[in-house]
């Protein structure tokens, strides 16, 4: 898929949606929340805050639906299911979050919303340096007690067996994509916000179909903290495959495993 897409630049065609795809109605949640939580960027979030964005939730969900979409195109059908869901969603995530705070008996701090961090290092390849620049989209990290919590939404479903690993070995070895995609997120909060990893870091995804589970974090043998080592070994886990991608000399294969090559 990279080699087609970023190499080749072969991508797929645009077509209008008649119905929400999947990736445009995770990216409506994500805004509904962004927007509900903006005002409260960098101060302390109280239950009452919740309250209030409880009460304005259904109408930030179809604004952000209206933005996207004729409003007649979300009253009838699929649509309809689909915008109500979002509503559901929005609705169960604040009251688990108001139980939250309530059980915490203190105010947390939101310190990013939806924040895109970017770092530039460089790779060695065939003896030449080439210049890299990492990027991504946080969608969130605050301060509970003491400590950062960095936190991917997921309209997907997440189990906690999904953010386990023993060994980077194993990262390497498996497809552990969540795995990978918090730690990543870790390691571009250490190069942007170093004065975050000075404090105990957890990382982990709230699932909106699992949403009892609260945040469900990485864990390491038993260890729900991000330590500067984890990050460190990641950070030469990543840059190894990166310098495999680029080095021409190493062609790509596709995955013979993959579904669609039983159509090719």
């Amino acid at each position: 898929d990279f080699y087609y897409k970023y190499v080749l630049k072969i991508s797929e065609e645009e077509e209008v949606e008649d119905v929400i795809e999947h990736t445009t109605f995770g990216n409506i949640v994500h805004k509904v929340l962004e927007e509900l939580y903006k005002e409260h960027l960098n101060k302390e979030l109280f239950p009452q805050h919740v309250k209030t964005m409880l009460e304005l939730a259904d109408d930030v969900v179809f604004e952000q639906f209206r933005l996207q979409y004729n409003t007649n195109e979300i009253q009838q059908g699929k649509n309809l299911l689909i915008f109500n869901v979002a509503k559901t969603y929005v609705r169960n995530f604040l009251t688990q979050e108001l139980t939250f705070l309530e059980e915490l008996k203190q105010p947390i701090v939101i310190l990013g919303l939806e924040e895109q961090l970017n770092y530039q290092t460089s790779i060695t390849v065939n003896g030449e340096d080439i210049p890299i620049i990492f990027a991504g989209i946080i969608d969130r990290f605050d301060r509970v007690n003491n400590q950062i919590r960095i936190i991917d939404y997921k309209t997907g479903l997440v189990e906690p067996k999904d953010l386990k690993f023993s060994d980077f070995k194993e990262i390497e070895e498996q497809a552990l994509t969540k795995v990978n995609q918090v730690l990543f997120y870790a390691l571009l909060l250490q190069h942007n916000h170093p004065q975050y990893i000075e404090s105990p870091l957890t990382a982990g995804m709230i699932s909106f179909r699992k949403i009892s589970e609260g945040l469900i974090c990485l864990t390491q043998d038993k260890n729900k903290t991000v330590t500067t080592e984890m990050i460190k070994q990641f950070e030469e886990l990543l840059k190894s495959i990166t310098a495999k991608i680029i080095d021409k000399n190493l062609p790509f294969k596709h995955n013979s495993d993959a579904d669609y090559c039983n159509f090719c």
